[in-house]
């Protein structure tokens, strides 16, 4: 729901403030050939997974993404924003499902 917005920039460029590596956005660098096993091996070789919300819940795919990521031993943020609108990350240590009908609203990260 955040491809090519403002505010997908804005998280990325959090993201990379934070890290300090190369990272690899799903939107702007992974091709939609291969779908979600392409973004599997991708994970595969990252140090770890960065992860937004959109209205406090994840979608299916990075539902799925950070399931794949936590249970490979990988460590997974997700990033948030403070009231003031600050983002800050926490370390998510579980998924779970929500609206299991819906893929956008499929699930939440518990931090």
């Amino acid at each position: 729901m955040k491809y090519n917005t403002l505010e997908e920039t804005a998280e990325l460029n959090f993201i990379k403030k934070h890290f300090g590596g190369e990272v690899i956005c799903p939107n702007n660098n992974l091709a939609s050939i291969g779908g979600i096993e392409n973004n599997f091996k991708t994970i595969n070789s990252c140090d770890c997974l960065y992860a937004t919300e959109y209205q406090g819940l994840i979608g299916r795919g990075v539902y799925d993404e950070c399931r794949y990521a936590l249970n490979a031993g990988k460590t997974v943020y997700v990033v948030r924003k403070d009231l003031k609108g600050n983002y800050f990350v926490q370390s998510v240590k579980n998924t779970s499902e929500t609206l299991t009908s819906n893929f956008v609203q499929f699930g939440c990260l518990i931090a």
